[in-house]
């Protein structure tokens, strides 16, 4: 950036050669005479000194509003140079929560590094949280996760829709409880009051699914009868399935068990609770060509059809 149109635009917009050499980490008398070399050079007065400040002359207003428009295309160009270097870049950062529902990941990824053979592609299991907090402060180039909790300064795209459902150890079933089949559903539905009286193993209050489950209650108007507390719900399944109690997830914790009988899933809610997962960016934030591809490389795996072909568009958000 050329030093003497910064420098001549900060005194011009603060009025006074010290506060601008203050700003711009240089001393008055140095910034006193920049000025003084370049009027020389120009053969023009662009400041006078006034008891109220410094002042523009006829000749300073003019080089102040040409400087303005240098600025702004010196900048705009550091921008796309920016942009074009991080859409090039030869890795690609991506946060996604422990989930065990990632299975799908591994077919991803085979087909990624595929078509994509020089870029290094750095995969972070982490809590939602954390993945949110990676995406704001550019750790991760994007995250895949439930919606954040703060919003602000990053876009957020669902992919896909799933069902809370009420996972309760198959030989706990109580005795006269009423199952509904519904075609549009994926399990069959229960009244989540006619496990009033049925202790719930619940995850901690500090994790994600755990604030959607709450808001579940809340909605219904239920309150569970809290028997454990466990970190997660990989913890939570497991007790469950160990007869202390009945638990609320997300399908994909319970594909196992379930296949082994060890647990009977229903869904849960009128209407039936349904939490969403997607993509998360930082707004503005240029990223690598490589990213709509392997976002959709992740949907396809899912057996997804999303329907935006390409979320970010030649790489930007």
């Amino acid at each position: 950036m050329n030093r003497e149109i910064e420098y001549v635009v900060a005194i011009a917009e603060h009025r006074s050669f010290s506060v601008a050499a203050a700003e711009l980490h240089v001393s008055q008398p140095a910034l006193s005479r920049l000025v003084g070399t370049l009027e020389e050079r120009l053969g023009l007065k662009l400041f006078e000194r006034k008891s109220h400040g410094v002042v523009l002359t006829h000749a300073g207003e003019r080089y102040y509003k040409g400087a303005l428009e240098v600025l702004k295309k010196e900048r705009a160009l550091a921008a796309e140079m920016e942009r074009l270097r991080l859409a090039n870049a030869s890795a690609l950062r991506v946060g996604i929560i422990r989930h065990p529902e990632q299975r799908y990941l591994a077919q991803c990824v085979e087909e990624f590094r595929a078509h994509h053979p020089g870029i290094e592609l750095n995969i972070i299991e982490q809590l939602s949280r954390d993945v949110e907090w990676g995406v704001r402060n550019e750790k991760f180039d994007l995250g895949l996760m439930s919606p954040p909790y703060i919003m602000e300064k990053l876009k957020y795209t669902p992919y896909e829709t799933s069902h809370l459902i009420l996972a309760v150890p198959t030989d706990r079933l109580p005795p006269r409880l009423k199952v509904y089949n519904d075609d549009s559903l994926p399990f069959p539905w229960v009244d989540i009051r006619d496990f009033a009286n049925t202790p719930f193993v619940l995850q901690s209050p500090t994790t994600r699914l755990r604030s959607y489950i709450d808001k579940f209650f809340a909605r219904e108007c239920f309150t569970p009868r809290i028997g454990l507390i466990t970190q997660g719900s990989s913890d939570a399944l497991r007790f469950a399935v160990q007869g202390m109690g009945v638990c609320v997830l997300t399908p994909g914790y319970v594909y196992r068990v379930r296949a082994e009988g060890l647990v009977s899933v229903f869904c849960i809610g009128t209407p039936p609770a349904t939490v969403t997962h997607g993509v998360v960016v930082k707004k503005g934030r240029t990223l690598p060509l490589c990213a709509n591809d392997f976002i959709r490389l992740y949907f396809a795996s899912r057996g997804e059809q999303h329907g935006h072909e390409q979320l970010f568009p030649n790489g930007h958000e």
